[in-house]
């Protein structure tokens, strides 16, 4: 697994020479349906790190970067990501500053560089903990909410995009479910989430009313 993900990641990192947009999506979609399926064919043990880092996290971080958005983008003042970077930012669930490739350059590689290397690999651990999955969010919320609010105006366009983030929150889970135990969804993680996706969405319609 570890020597096949970077191997794949190596064709995702000349993404720059497709055009952002629709092209470039599908010339991710390769990557995206191989990692889907990847779990399918591991031990139950390295399926569920597998679907985590894999299934969950580097596709979602694909596809914001299909439309040159999220972590895999470097600001527009920073030189492009170095291939280990850009494995180790798609894999795990990490944000790195762009300052930090810039400093282990300047170091040589030497101490300060392990030592960078040494505090992100704590801060993905904790990371881990936390479950941090913030960027799939960011993808799903932005493309509903900018269809949303050319058809119900901009007061309630936050509405569809909430409820459509919490969906595919609800999908995502029961996939890392199966993926893990592969048995049939019960959807009590389903109903968990679509509870959480109407209180909000609720939420949001008292605070616009009031």
């Amino acid at each position: 697994m570890v020597a096949l993900v970077p191997h794949k990641n190596s064709y995702c990192y000349i993404s720059v020479l497709v055009p952002v947009g629709l092209k470039r999506l599908l010339f991710f979609l390769p990557m995206i349906l191989l990692f889907l399926l990847l779990p399918l064919h591991l031990t139950l043990t390295l399926a569920g790190l597998t679907s985590f880092f894999v299934a969950w996290l580097s596709i979602f971080k694909l596809l914001l970067l299909a439309y040159r958005k999220g972590p895999l983008v470097p600001p527009p003042t920073s030189s492009p990501l170095s291939f280990p970077l850009f494995v180790t930012i798609v894999s795990l669930s990490i944000k790195i500053s762009p300052s930090v490739e810039s400093a282990a350059t300047e170091n040589g590689g030497g101490g300060g560089a392990l030592k960078s290397l040494a505090n992100y690999v704590a801060k993905c651990l904790l990371l881990v903990l936390l479950f941090p999955l913030y960027q799939w969010r960011l993808l799903v919320y932005e493309a509903i909410r900018l269809a949303s609010s050319r058809l119900v105006g901009r007061q309630w366009a936050p509405l569809p995009p909430v409820l459509a983030t919490f969906t595919v929150s609800i999908l995502m889970h029961e996939l890392i479910f199966y993926y893990i135990g592969r048995k049939e969804p019960t959807w009590v993680v389903m109903w968990f989430f679509l509870l959480h996706g109407v209180a909000v969405a609720t939420e949001v319609i008292g605070k616009k009313a009031l």
